[in-house]
């Protein structure tokens, strides 16, 4: 596969991540942070398109300590709603939970680079009106947003019932709900009602026997235009490649390498890699 040149204009630049000890979250030069903070008690229940924000931090409460941040993708605004202090957060959920509970551990709660490096490289979709996007393994929802906020219609999805929390209240307190829905999605399960222009996920292949079942839904769910492609993100590994292999029958796949530099929880720089990987259908 070779890697390919797209319009990724000063990316490299931007691509510049700070992971504390005390937050996890990962900021852009010019981020900023704020304080709203959540703090209710209520019963865990599934989102509806329909719930109001109020409602839905209300019941975000019972579980998590929460603030929106603001995230800037060059001129486009985002807030997003995250948990506040990730490392107490992991500490208690930690020393609280058993073996099988760890294993259920709220990966979707963290907002990967990957995803951040992709809403940039969003921006070298082909838009028009009434074109289509769905985002897999959304977590907090950062590359559906900027998707609706690009003009996209904008179907945002994961399987686990809290991240959809977190990301219809980032619909709302992004005023995206006329472009952006959220969905439970299981892409190893589910069929949808219609196809899509562009299908996106951050990190969503690193389970190697979800390979199949990604690439089956992915050719199922991709529409037939000579524009539609899918775009798929994640930190670069070795044996990360093993995916794509998996793909070449089906896909025509270029990649870009982008380097950035992160942070760990002693305050050293590290440097680290995110590859950023585009599919078209072969038969198309």
């Amino acid at each position: 596969m070779k890697s390919a040149k797209y319009p990724f204009k000063n990316l490299r630049k931007k691509a510049i991540f700070f992971f504390t000890k005390t937050s996890y979250v990962a900021r852009l030069a010019a981020w900023t942070i704020s304080t709203i903070t959540v703090n209710h008690l209520k019963i865990m229940t599934k989102p509806t398109q329909s719930a109001t924000m109020e409602s839905i931090l209300e019941t975000i409460g019972q579980r998590y300590k929460t603030v929106f941040e603001p995230v800037a993708i060059d001129d486009d605004h985002l807030e997003l709603l995250q948990i506040d202090d990730m490392a107490a957060f992991v500490e208690n959920y930690a020393a609280s939970a058993s073996k099988m509970d760890l294993k259920n551990f709220p990966l979707w709660a963290k907002l990967w680079p990957s995803s951040l490096l992709t809403s940039y490289a969003m921006k070298s979709l082909p838009y028009a009106p009434g074109r289509t996007l769905l985002e897999l393994g959304a977590g907090l929802g950062l590359c559906g947003l900027h998707a609706a906020k690009l003009g996209f219609d904008t179907t945002i999805t994961d399987i686990v019932q809290d991240s959809m929390l977190f990301a219809q209240a980032n619909v709302l307190r992004n005023n995206l709900q006329d472009k952006a829905r959220v969905k439970r999605v299981d892409f190893t399960k589910d069929t949808l009602d219609q196809r899509f222009d562009f299908i996106v996920g951050s990190e969503i292949v690193y389970i190697e026997e979800l390979h199949r079942p990604l690439i089956k839904f992915i050719l199922k769910h991709l529409s037939n235009a000579p524009h539609a492609e899918a775009m798929l993100s994640l930190r670069f590994r070795p044996k990360s490649s093993k995916f794509f292999k998996l793909a070449e029958k089906d896909f025509h796949i270029q990649h870009k390498i982008i380097g950035y530099k992160d942070t760990n929880t002693d305050g050293e720089e590290e440097r680290s890699l995110c590859a950023i990987y585009r599919l078209k259908p072969r038969k198309q």
